[in-house]
């Protein structure tokens, strides 16, 4: 996985307190996940770093919008993305994971890498089932042909007279 060195927040030589810090995230940020759904994207990253003497509160707010295929038609549609999360970075003896929100990480650390964490966040943002949204006048905003195509094979697909003996004992 190529790193994007953009979502690295160097903490060490920070004062007390909080820092803001903008990120974008683009098309090339998800090339170095393969494994994503998403293949373009235009979400916008505001941090906030609040600083503290034994640990670290970043508190991301991401907004903007991601491309996903849909489930239904095929076809890649816009998805708004709008999620605040919060992410605690405690220091220790060694990199530990203790919750989803909460991390350890080595007390000579001087920096922390953010891409892991926004790549979840707009992740988890998504629905399970990528869908079109309906249009304003209660259509369904999918391809209209594959719908279409859809219906047809699903009227054309016949079943099995055996199967619909059976079928009759269940609703019973």
């Amino acid at each position: 996985m190529k790193k994007l060195n953009d979502y690295i927040v160097t903490f060490a030589d920070l004062k007390m307190g909080e820092h803001s810090f903008d990120f974008h995230v683009d098309s090339a940020f998800f090339e170095s996940f393969p494994e994503s759904e998403i293949r373009r994207a235009d979400v916008n990253v505001a941090l906030v770093l609040d600083k503290q003497e034994s640990m670290l509160a970043f508190y991301f707010d991401l907004e903007g919008d991601v491309e996903v295929t849909c489930d239904r038609c095929l076809d890649e549609f816009r998805f708004p993305i709008k999620t605040e999360e919060k992410l605690i970075v405690k220091f220790g003896k060694d990199y530990e994971e203790l919750s989803d929100d909460i991390i350890v990480i080595p007390s000579k650390t001087h920096h922390i890498d953010l891409q892991q964490h926004i790549y979840e966040y707009i992740t988890l943002t998504l629905p399970m089932q990528h869908i079109h949204p309906d249009l304003p006048d209660g259509t369904s905003g999918c391809n209209q042909t594959m719908l279409t195509h859809l219906d047809t094979i699903k009227t054309a697909h016949q079943t099995d007279p055996r199967w619909d003996v059976l079928r009759e004992f269940i609703n019973n």
